[in-house]
């Protein structure tokens, strides 16, 4: 025969449908036809059995019915692959006849050889032609690549863990604003009441006052170090100021990544309120300034709380328990 093809081997994908696959490149013999199935992760693997070979046809049955096999599902490849043995049969004699038929089936038996090391040749990492192997060292160039694979694998990962470093340090930043601006608000209601209180024992310049009964007056509202601490109840629970002072709530964030928050609100007062919201470990407080009779509600989820405690004023230390 002659040679005009260079096809060594066919790879096909599987439908659900296809049994019958076909061999459109020479073979010497049918036992030099090796079949490999690719598994949708890649994964390659060489069958020696559930196959058959229709020589006549060029075609090869897989999987056969006899193997009760189900058909070649989708994601799946099938390769056919011709590998010659690289052998050579013909023993010629001296002054023997000369058979042109024998000569021609060696040379096509090179020829086929010839075509699939130059097709596994296709498949490796090959020099630049003008390349000079005394400057090269094989091993050198794999050990780079191998390198350079490494190093890009790290570099992802260095990047990853940074995004989520900077998304956190986000969510931190967004938490301690959100507590600023409470804070201003609790200050804000603070002075209100301070107001409140000295309403009609000074004027609201406080020119009757001398400077140290300004400072004295100005500490009436401030905070003491005399406290109740109070049981925490369910969320949502209310609590009645027994004095001028402030309702104080302080606690631990117990998961990350879960909505958390501690709020307080005077229910009596215009429901003024403070809270702090987040969703990573920290520790929470919230701050709130009441009246005597207020009623205020504590709600908040994902806290385990370190105190919660009524802080008298200072004009209030009187009527402490």
């Amino acid at each position: 025969m002659t040679v005009s093809i260079q096809r060594t081997k066919r790879t096909y994908a599987g439908n659900g449908l296809t049994r019958t696959w076909s061999v459109d490149f020479p073979l010497c013999e049918a036992e030099d036809l090796r079949v490999f199935l690719t598994s949708p992760a890649g994964v390659e693997t060489e069958i020696t059995t559930d196959f058959a070979l229709n020589a006549a046809a060029d075609t090869l049955t897989y999987p056969t019915e006899a193997s009760g096999k189900s058909l070649l599902a989708s994601g799946w490849k099938i390769t056919l692959v011709r590998q010659t043995p690289q052998t050579q049969g013909i023993d010629l004699l001296r002054q023997g006849e000369l058979d042109a038929e024998v000569l021609e089936k060696g040379y096509d038996r090179l020829t086929l050889q010839v075509q699939e090391l130059s097709e596994r040749i296709d498949r490796c990492i090959k020099y630049p032609v003008s390349a000079q192997s005394f400057n090269i060292d094989p091993d050198t160039v794999l050990a780079d690549i191998f390198t350079a694979q490494q190093s890009a694998q790290v570099s992802a990962q260095a990047a990853a863990a940074s995004a989520q470093t900077a998304d956190t340090y986000a969510q931190t930043a967004d938490t301690y604003a959100q507590s600023a601006t409470a804070s201003a608000q609790a200050a804000q209601g603070s002075a209100t009441q301070a107001a409140q209180a000295l309403s009609g024992r000074a004027d609201t310049g406080l020119s009757n006052l001398t400077d140290a009964g300004k400072i004295e007056a100005a500490k009436m509202f401030a905070p003491s170090t005399t406290y109740d601490a109070l049981t925490v109840g369910s969320t949502g629970g209310s609590y009645t100021a027994p004095a001028n002072g402030y309702f104080c709530a302080i606690g631990m964030g117990v998961s990350n990544n879960v909505d958390t928050w501690l709020e307080l609100q005077n229910t009596t007062a215009g429901n003024l309120a403070q809270g702090v919201y987040g969703h990573i470990m920290f520790e929470y407080k919230v701050f709130l300034p009441v009246q005597k009779g207020d009623n205020v509600v504590l709600t908040y989820n994902n806290i385990s709380f370190v105190s919660f405690r009524f802080i008298y004023a200072q004009g209030s230390i009187s009527e402490a328990a």
